[in-house]
């Protein structure tokens, strides 16, 4: 299943602007054998490397959304990536408050906030996580009073079907999980409606999707 994360300005088709995400798979278990405490030992091992060549993974496959999302000429808000204390502040001022910042191993928008200026920024970075280069932040531009849109889509290498089209009730920034959603859009003009259609359509082309395509705009 592929999942690119979008936010957009409901109103105007022309103000659409795309976030690409990537959602992990969740780590396998296995039956290593040996004691209680050898087991531990070896299930950590194996957890920790695999979820590092799980973040260097999603590095890549948010670098790989954003020169996606470039090529099919389809905005995106400004972001970045980074690995340390300093580099998140230097990030936030180069993105320009309010961010949108998370740890990019997280699931389920834990550890999600709003960020609207420096000293925000240090409480996060004290209290909330441990930022460093195993453990890096995204930081991404909020953009205020948008509408979070969900699209479902089939793909079968050439056919796309755009099953669906819901509207979240709640300002973006609430996550997909927490939210109420309407099918069909109460708000949602026909012509950003298409153009919703068109971009996930590209998309799904420009990825080759064979299955399922979720896209959150």
């Amino acid at each position: 299943m592929v999942q690119t994360v979008l936010i957009s300005e409901p109103h105007s088709a022309e103000h659409l602007v795309c976030h690409c995400g990537y959602a992990p798979g969740v780590l396998a278990g296995a039956d290593l054998g040996g004691s209680q405490g050898e087991a531990e030992i070896a299930l950590r091992r194996r957890v920790g490397s695999r979820l590092r060549s799980r973040l260097h993974s999603r590095h890549l496959a948010r670098q790989f959304g954003q020169q996606l999302l470039h090529r099919l000429q389809i905005a995106q808000p400004i972001n970045a990536i980074a690995r340390s204390d300093e580099e998140a502040f230097t990030a936030a001022h180069q993105v320009g408050y309010p961010v949108v910042i998370r740890p990019s191993y997280v699931l389920g928008g834990r550890a999600m906030e709003i960020i609207r200026d420096d000293e925000q920024l240090a409480r996060y970075v004290r209290d909330a996580v441990q930022v460093s280069g195993d453990s890096p932040v995204l930081l991404d531009q909020y953009l205020s009073r948008a509408t979070e849109v969900d699209v479902d889509a089939l793909c079968d290498g050439e056919a796309v079907f755009v099953a669906g089209v819901m509207e979240h009730i709640e300002e973006a920034g609430v996550h997909s999980g927490d939210s109420a959603c309407s099918m069909p859009p109460f708000s949602l003009k026909p012509e950003t409606i298409a153009e919703l259609k068109r971009q996930t359509e590209a998309m799904a082309h420009a990825l080759q999707v064979r299955g399922l395509m979720n896209v959150q705009f």
